[in-house]
């Protein structure tokens, strides 16, 4: 799957915007640095979901609204693209599919698990 980060940092930059925060006041709120946060709003950073949820909550909007049209392949998920209001798109559909395009993160984070179990005695 693929997924277009310079979309999300397009939804991100929108949604501060909207919360009339400069980059700077967004990024202090979230506890990261501007040039960081910049990146990110750029689409030069893939924020992790717990970083994603940091800036919905810090923009007050949710993460769903960030992750807004950022899938480049919607027709595997025709339920979640077709509906006209997204308060009636199917959550437990659109969890899969943010499972989905964070699965490389996922797949790391279980690795590094895996890992560390593997040398514990």
């Amino acid at each position: 799957m693929k997924v277009s980060f310079q979309i999300i940092g397009h939804n991100i930059k929108t949604a501060r915007k909207a919360a009339r925060l400069t980059q700077e006041q967004a990024a202090e709120r979230i506890g990261i640095s501007a040039l960081h946060f910049g990146r990110i709003e750029r689409g030069e950073r893939e924020p992790s979901m717990k970083l994603l949820t940091q800036i919905a909550d810090a923009l007050n909007t949710s993460v769903y609204a960030l992750l807004h049209d950022c899938i480049l392949d919607p027709e595997n998920y025709p339920a979640i693209f077709e509906s006209p209001d997204p308060k009636t798109r199917d959550y437990g559909e659109y969890a899969l599919l943010i499972l989905d395009a964070y699965r490389a993160q996922i797949k790391q984070y279980y690795e590094r698990l895996r890992q560390k179990e593997d040398a514990c005695p």
